[in-house]
């Protein structure tokens, strides 16, 4: 529960507990248990020895219980049991109020089932909330239980725990408090329901230092798909480390009508050498990323380094005593705007000096102010060697590595413009391109691109596409690459993220794809046709069964494609997130679709169904065991051929915040692995088509691109896995800096 070391939170949380007569809280143990029912999912159901014992045998399975003395909803009432289950999942808790007809998906909450097999205690907060007593829960075991799965519960209750809140949010425009984060970069969660909301939520870091902060948020910012959420009486308010699902403990908890008066507080969050892939024999920068916590501007800031080499020194001193103070926090927080500007309070400073020369070195930087206390962070430099190679006036003509029997493709989300890459910067900083905080409206930078891609392998790019009201957005990676010296050397073709679907927009669409995609020379073709992947096809064929479904959609398309005189189009089914499903029934629709080959973007290794699948952190090293055997299994179920996802990992927390998935251990030597099973799974299948990536989902984590993290590492696995080594060796793989260029960036 929220606490207040000072009692602050009190005159707010007081009308929730004065005058009110206590509720008797319902519990069951023993012989009670049998008073909650099942529905027709549930069979065995039994209560023996203080267990209730059942096996859930569809997709649906619900327990539920009629109250003896209904009870209030408040903040501080938890609902806790006793759970052990063979298998994981989400599962919900409805609660319905005395005169409702029965559960409505506004009063629940999902709770995640631990499924190994042994006893857990769970305490749910459901953040009850409504017009009337509750009168019945319902319990829902998650889906995946489905097939007969066995579960057993025990001591069931409702309790009461800590101080409850309930205030209208018009007394409060944000929230102010204290907290000590463990070291190393997270992300957390305010969380509240009202009269009024559900489910808002405000998603901020924390910095690595692990000590005590003081944070103000501006709730009035805060949205869900556009609806205001800070809204009626707020009547339940946590603080949320959501990967842990735990409530963190706060110290000066206050909802405030004005910004807070609190003192400079600036961090330094993030600190790597400027330079993705440092070399000896040049100088040598480093890139800080600097926060201010407090509200109040930091004043004189002054750095200073510690550790460094003998006789390396700053080639500027000026640059450890910036004159202009950096601005304190207006309540907005990056990870709410994580496409938005650089936040006021958010610098990147740059200290340059002279050549460390190779090896690794660590060394310190630390940052003060008037009235704060220094702060210190440690920078790892590993300094390589000089290439030797000589100077360019722009990067030089590719010399493509043949993969010859196997074709690798890759996924491209181009994204990168303007003030897109703050959220990658200001939250992981060391997933910094070679190519810099790149700009990929400059054909430049595109010939970057298909330089790395064709020197390591990589022939073709499904690049994201998208269509909005008619006419097309984010299309600036294409009009690039139609600009570019080298796109001779890289084919490409549309992955349409499509949102929305009708038979005259789809018209309209072909029409456009043939005269400004399909008639570009690179564009990519198989047996001559055009090449095109859409996304969410399933939700195209269910916004579309009126006109016909998906089939009419694609069947029309093709029929305009030969009026333009291509022999078709050659449709590619593309899953979204979730969408590893190897069930026989789920793959065969996209035949029925009249799709030709299907492909997920970037396997997760959560198939649905599995205990896996509901774990938001996950590694990747597990990830890498479950690629082979997931390919030959969608081979065994699957009606359509498909392209294997050699996988770039995943962790959006950048982009998201805590709400979808974090893979952690991205790293090159399992990367190798899951290429050296393609390969083992392609001359065993004869399928010779691989997807490579997300390449460049920067904000999502999902990288292939060479970056500070791993260098060329991941490219260079694919070149080593499927390509045929030239008679003179590799093509080098380099930076611009290594033959005294810079990539356009902003």
């Amino acid at each position: 529960m929220i606490s207040s070391s000072n009692g602050l939170v009190a005159a707010v949380c007081a009308a929730a507990v004065l005058g009110v007569a206590a509720d008797v809280l319902p519990s069951w143990n023993g012989g009670r248990l049998s008073e909650w029912q099942k529905n027709a999912d549930v069979g065995e159901m039994c209560v023996k020895d203080g267990i209730l014992s059942g096996v859930v045998t569809g997709r649906d399975g619900q327990l539920y219980a009629r109250m003896k003395n209904m009870f209030d909803a408040r903040s501080n009432r938890f609902f806790t049991f006793r759970m052990k289950a063979a298998r994981g999942g989400t599962g919900q808790l409805f609660w319905i109020h005395r005169g409702a007809k029965g559960p409505s998906e506004v009063f629940q909450h999902r709770f995640k089932v631990r499924g190994d097999g042994n006893w857990h205690d769970y305490k749910v907060r459901p953040g009850w909330y409504g017009p009337e007593k509750i009168a019945a829960l319902r319990f829902d075991f998650p889906c995946s239980f489905e097939g007969g799965t066995k579960f057993e519960l025990s001591d069931i209750s409702v309790i009461e725990d800590g101080e409850a809140v309930d205030f209208p949010a018009s007394d409060a425009n944000g929230v102010a408090f204290s907290l000590a984060a463990p070291t190393g970069i997270h992300y957390y969660a305010l969380t509240w329901s009202g009269s009024e909301t559900s489910d808002g939520s405000l998603h901020f870091s924390t910095p690595p230092d692990g000590k005590r902060h003081a944070y103000w948020l501006d709730l009035r910012k805060a949205h869900n798909r556009g609806v205001k959420t800070w809204k009626g009486r707020i009547i339940d308010f946590t603080v949320m480390q959501p990967f842990a699902e735990r409530e963190m403990p706060v110290e000066d908890l206050r909802f405030l009508k004005e910004k807070p008066d609190l003192p400079p507080d600036p961090v330094i969050t993030s600190a790597i050498p400027s330079e993705a892939i440092p070399r000896a024999g040049r100088p040598f920068t480093v890139e800080a990323v600097v926060r201010n916590f407090g509200t109040r501007p930091a004043e004189h800031l002054r750095f200073s380094f510690d550790g460094l080499p003998d006789g390396v020194r700053l080639l500027d001193p000026a640059e450890l005593s910036p004159e202009e103070p950096l601005p304190g926090s207006d309540g907005a927080e990056s990870i709410g705007n994580d496409c938005g500007p650089q936040l006021p309070q958010e610098r990147v400073f740059r200290f340059h000096m002279g050549d460390l020369g190779a090896g690794r070195h660590v060394f310190g930087l630390s940052l003060s102010a008037d009235g704060t206390q220094p702060g210190r962070i440690e920078i790892v430099a590993d300094v390589k060697p000089s290439l030797g190679l000589a100077r360019q006036d722009y990067p030089a003509e590719p010399k493509p590595v043949d993969t010859a029997p196997y074709k690798i493709g890759a996924l491209m989300f181009p994204g990168w413009v303007s003030h897109k890459w703050h959220a990658v910067w200001s939250h992981d900083h060391a997933r910094k391109p070679v190519l810099g905080w790149y700009d990929e409206q400059d054909p430049e930078t595109v010939d970057w691109q298909i330089k790395y891609l064709a020197e390591n392998g990589i022939s073709f790019v499904s690049v994201c596409w998208y269509w909005r009201n008619g006419v097309p957005a984010r299309n600036h990676w294409m009009r690039s690459f139609r600009k570019a010296r080298y796109r001779k050397y890289l084919n490409w073709h549309v992955m349409w993220d499509n949102s929305y679907n009708s038979l005259a927009d789809q018209e309209k669409l072909a029409h456009y794809w043939c005269t400004n995609c399909f008639d570009d020379v690179q564009y990519h073709r198989i047996d001559g046709k055009p090449v095109v992947a859409i996304c969410n096809p399933v939700g195209m064929e269910n916004r579309t069964k009126g006109d016909g479904g998906a089939k009419r959609l694609l069947d029309m398309t093709r029929e305009i494609a030969r009026s333009y005189g291509f022999p078709g189009v050659y449709f590619v089914a593309m899953r979204g997130m979730g969408q590893d499903s190897e069930d026989p029934a789920f793959l065969r629709k996209f035949a029925d679709f009249g799709f030709d080959v299907t492909t997920v973007y970037g396997f997760r290794g959560g198939i649905p169904g599995s205990a896996e699948f509901e774990r938001r952190q996950r590694t990747y090293k597990a990830l890498a065991g479950l690629s082979l055997p997931h390919w030959r299994q969608l081979r065994r179920n699957g009606t359509l051929p498909f392209w294997p996802s050699i996988t770039t990992g995943y962790d959006d927390r950048p982009w998201r915040g805590e709400k979808v998935l974090e893979i952690r251990g991205y790293n090159v030597a399992d990367f190798a692995a899951i290429c050296r099973d393609a390969k083992t799974f392609s001359d065993e299948s004869g399928i010779r088509t691989f997807l490579l990536g997300p390449l460049d989902e920067w904000g999502e984590g999902s990288i292939g691109y060479p970056n500070h993290e791993h260098g060329f590492g991941i490219f260079e696995a694919v070149r080593d896995t499927f390509g045929r080594k030239p008679a003179g060796g590799w093509p080098v793989n380099h930076a611009p800096e290594d033959v005294g260029l810079t990539c356009p960036h902003l």
